[in-house]
């Protein structure tokens, strides 16, 4: 409780009030006692002008304090932010009492020395009360927790890297926590730090020295049990080389997030995170201007199907926190759609929500949906992607991919809405997989609605994998890892394109924003800017590294050949597809070939009959009048390309 109030700047507490007596009568007795002995004279010892000097000096140093903001700070966390405020707080009281004593009393009984020395012995004196009260908490701490018979652990760890933030873990952690930092070694790449010190802990060498000290601390019976790096900045590269040499030894990385150096961080600011794979990929983040999409999405109603998947969900996610009037939330799964919605309603309790257990295909449960809520603005990332997979089920990938996405499409015309934006994929580009080629064929007719339509704009949004999608290369290591391997790659120079789901969805905002606002870019789509294709065969090494496994040694990787659909390396851009030039970061804008609507619909028309009868080889032919650039990998007949469901057709038959 607040009980004293000077003017409107200080408002002193119970404790305030007595931190200041205590700062108080330790500059006025260091000023007594510096007097002292620079006057000995038992004359002046108890003269009044020199008690009222002292007075005088303790209470201009208090007051310092005050100003500082030192008066404040709590005892126990003090540190060397407190201990510099404190010192400018006694010089600048010393200042002042000589030049108050001197435009007084022309310094009447007071040696010049007289406040350097008193402010020297005030440094100290306050300084050392409140160090010596902060090691006797801490003391008192692990007294108690020995008395209740609570066993203090020792954590051995290696840290990676001499910095400031290196200092700040090691003394929060000390302080913050139950557990004994037992800091066994530093390493560092600058030679001239080899054999210095850090709060005690000896700096050893450069990681590649670290199977020796490991060895040497497992003699010594104190082997690190973790690595810490604890440079923030630290480059993709120096991660995996880190990773690398950890996992000879068996030691699991962490990393450590920045630490201001003015905050006392709780326990959980200074615990150091796993390593992630996005760490050792190296891309950089580009991140949203969080107020235009704020902008963009506040008080819309929004649709967006495919909401229980991996992007559909994010997407749900960034929509409810920027306060949309109503989210409609469509998925043909049970299971999805129920998660999502419970996750949107108990994280955003304000935001309305209506979850539509439906098929993007059902063009009657579509219109019905569309007619109740007259959303404002689409967000489709319905779709089958799994390549293989659709390699074997055509007919329900291209009902899905194209059927799907046309009913969305001509009904996003229908009601008006001012926004639709297509979630698409890299594979769209010189496809050789059906799922490929049918992405972008949606991708056309998409284009070909921008252009047509009067009312909606109609955006394309392309990009490659994201990071832990259901049904990724992550995943699905995970799996085999917990299994004991081997991990499984189609080919040992496959590369993708990546990016985290979050980022992913960012940047899909960001592009339909740039696209909304640009009417002369109808027909565009928007490509993510995914930075550098990634080996898998490296992903997989890096993943059985962060295990603190050895590749081909615990952990093997086998090559089991590229699957049906499948080509070595993803396209982002086509051969006929020029690219626009903007000054946006994070995407690019491209302007392929866009096709008449009157003749999309005509040649969607007869596929749709196709589709209707499950005659996949027809369909497959229109694709490819509809797609030239569609290859199939492997090259086949078109009797040859046959379904699943017609082999079941047939088989009842």
């Amino acid at each position: 409780m607040r009980i004293f109030k000077t003017s409107n700047l200080f408002y002193l507490s119970r404790r305030d009030l007595l931190v200041l007596a205590i700062d108080f009568f330790c500059c006025a007795i260091s000023f007594w006692v510096a007097h002292t002995i620079i006057w000995p004279t038992p004359a002046f010892a108890d003269d009044p002008v020199i008690l009222a000097y002292a007075a005088i000096f303790g209470g201009l140093c208090a007051v310092g304090t005050l100003i500082a903001g030192i008066n404040g700070s709590a005892w126990r966390y003090t540190s060397l932010p407190e201990l510099v405020g404190l010192l400018k707080a006694i010089v600048g009281g010393a200042v002042a009492f000589t030049v108050i004593a001197f435009m007084v009393s022309r310094g009447f009984a007071l040696p010049r020395s007289a406040p350097v020395l008193a402010a020297i012995f005030s440094v100290i004196s306050m300084a050392g009360l409140r160090i010596t009260y902060r090691m006797s908490r801490e003391r008192l701490g692990l007294v108690k927790r020995q008395i209740r018979g609570e066993t203090t652990p020792v954590k051995n760890v290696a840290l990676i890297g001499v910095n400031n933030n290196a200092d700040m873990y090691i003394r929060q952690t000390r302080r913050l926590t139950n557990v004994r930092l037992n800091i066994v070694g530093i390493f560092d790449e600058r030679p001239r730090w080899h054999g210095n010190r850090l709060q005690g802990a000896q700096v050893v060498g450069s990681i590649k020295d670290l199977e020796y000290w490991q060895n040497r601390w497992q003699l010594q019976g104190r082997p690190a049990k973790q690595l810490v790096i604890t440079d923030p900045g630290a480059k993709p590269e120096q991660i995996a080389e880190i990773v690398a040499e950890a996992a000879k030894v068996r030691i699991p990385v962490r990393r450590l997030q920045n630490i201001s150096e003015d905050q006392h961080n709780e326990l959980k600011r200074v615990k150091p995170r796993d390593v992630r794979i996005m760490d050792l990929i190296g891309r950089k983040e580009v991140q949203m201007d969080v107020e235009l999409m704020g902008r963009f999405i506040f008080g819309k109603t929004v649709l967006i199907t495919g909401a229980g998947g991996s992007i559909g969900s994010e997407i749900a996610r960034q929509v409810a926190a920027h306060k949309p009037a109503l989210m409609i939330l469509i998925d043909n799964s049970e299971v999805a759609l129920y998660h999502i919605e419970h996750e949107i309603m108990n994280a955003w309790p304000d935001v309305k929500v209506a979850g539509c257990l439906a098929d993007v295909r059902d063009k009657v449960r579509m219109t019905g949906i569309f007619s109740d809520y007259q959303p404002e603005m689409v967000f489709h990332a319905a779709a089958l992607k799994h390549v293989p997979l659709m390699e074997v089920n055509r007919v329900e990938c291209m009902r899905t991919n194209i059927s799907g996405t046309r009913v969305i499409a001509d009904l996003a015309d229908e009601c008006d809405v001012e926004v639709f934006v297509m979630i698409s994929t890299d594979k769209a580009v010189n496809p050789v997989s059906v799922m490929g080629a049918s992405k972008r064929a949606a991708e056309a007719y998409v284009q070909a609605k921008d252009k047509s339509s009067v009312s909606t704009r109609y955006l394309t949004v392309r990009f490659g994998n994201v990071l832990d999608s259901n049904g990724s290369v992550l995943p699905l290591f995970r799996r085999q890892l917990q299994e004991g391997g081997p991990l499984t790659v189609t080919h040992p120079d496959i590369k993708r394109y990546f990016m985290t789901i979050s980022e992913a969805v960012r940047l899909v905002f960001k592009a339909s924003i740039f696209g909304a606002e640009n009417p002369s870019l109808r027909g565009s789509v928007y490509v993510l800017d995914m930075g550098k294709p990634v080996r898998i065969y490296e992903i997989a090494e890096r993943m059985i590294q962060l295990a603190g496994l050895v590749p081909g040694n615990d952990i093997d990787i086998d090559i089991i050949g590229l699957r049906p659909g499948e080509k070595l390396n993803e396209d982002l851009f086509g051969a006929n597809e020029p690219k626009i030039e903007t000054d946006q970061d994070g995407f690019v804008v491209a302007a392929p070939k866009i096709a008449d609507i009157s003749l999309m619909n005509k040649s969607l028309d007869e596929m749709e009959k196709h589709l209707e009868a499950r005659n996949g080889d027809a369909a497959i032919k229109l694709l490819r009048h509809i797609v030239p650039d569609y290859q199939p990998n492997p090259p086949q007949a078109d009797d040859q390309l046959v379904d699943q469901e017609q082999l079941s057709t047939r088989a009842t038959n």
